[in-house]
């Protein structure tokens, strides 16, 4: 099965908010990245599960240097979201067991 149809089918969806893909696309998903709403609490419970959670992005596009022109737009929606988003593992070398763990882990430690 591969890593992201595991997440998608395994993950309490009232916990997290996992990425939709509309049935006529396809999607890599070279990172599979998940909302959630006590995100700095998860990856801290994470951690001492043992489970390496990211956030793939920390910076916002409109707070890097090179697109400071944007900074003067109110992004308030943009910068809400972004402190919710993070990334699950999805190295290929992923066992059912390890992908079994993380599952259990972050719908156990996750909060609504």
């Amino acid at each position: 099965m591969l890593i992201q149809k595991f997440y998608n089918k395994n993950l309490d969806k009232s916990k997290f908010m996992t990425p939709q893909v509309n049935a006529k696309n396809k999607h890599v998903f070279y990172e599979y990245v998940v909302s959630v709403n006590n995100r700095k609490k998860l990856l801290k419970n994470a951690k001492k599960n043992n489970i390496n959670l990211k956030i793939t992005y920390p910076h916002m596009i409109h707070e890097m240097k090179i697109f400071v022109r944007f900074k003067r737009y109110n992004l308030k929606n943009t910068e809400k979201l972004s402190k919710k988003f993070f990334s699950l593992p999805t190295f290929p070398e992923l066992t059912k067991n390890e992908l079994n763990k993380i599952v259990k882990t972050l719908n156990r430690i996750a909060y609504d």
